[in-house]
């Protein structure tokens, strides 16, 4: 059974040391803690400087990354058909339930009910990436928070 990371963070990266700090989470989890599969996202600048982290990390080590888009087109573009085809695959939550609005809330949910690791970039305390992060911690995932000048962490990673 695979172990799975997801992400949480902002759209705008406010934070020029953000992609080093979580190269390094991402390469302790996959070395350290078995990490074999991430979920990331499709709509935020820490997203999609996840995916990228990992699928360079493909290279190197033997994980899988899948994107899991809150809204899906049944019909896409060239560019957009050849990003999707970066990943290992699309994994698409049940979110016909929900009002548009709260999409990327319930995709946000699916991804962290089906990883073990959470790694947050959340810095305040208004935004759906905190309400994801609550969402991870009422569940007792293990989370590693992203922040400012150091890594630092809640649950058992340390």
């Amino acid at each position: 059974m695979p172990t799975v990371c997801t992400f949480c963070g902002y759209s705008r990266l406010y934070d020029g040391e953000v992609g080093e700090r979580t190269e390094k989470i991402i390469e302790d989890l996959i070395v350290n803690k078995g990490v074999d599969t991430f979920y990331v996202g499709n709509y935020g600048a820490f997203d999609r400087l996840c995916a990228g982290k990992i699928k360079r990390m493909r290279k190197k080590y033997a994980v899988k990354v899948f994107l899991v888009p809150a809204y899906y087109k049944t019909t896409v573009d060239d560019t957009t058909k050849a990003y999707y085809n970066s990943f290992d695959g699309v994994i698409l939550a049940d979110t016909m339930h929900v009002p548009y609005r709260a999409k990327i809330i319930e995709c946000n949910r699916f991804m962290v009910d089906s990883a073990e690791y959470v790694v947050a970039y959340v810095t305040n305390d208004f935004s759906n990436a905190v309400k994801t992060l609550e969402y991870a911690e009422q569940k007792k995932k293990k989370i590693i928070m992203v922040q400012a000048g150091s890594m630092t962490a809640k649950g058992e990673i340390q």
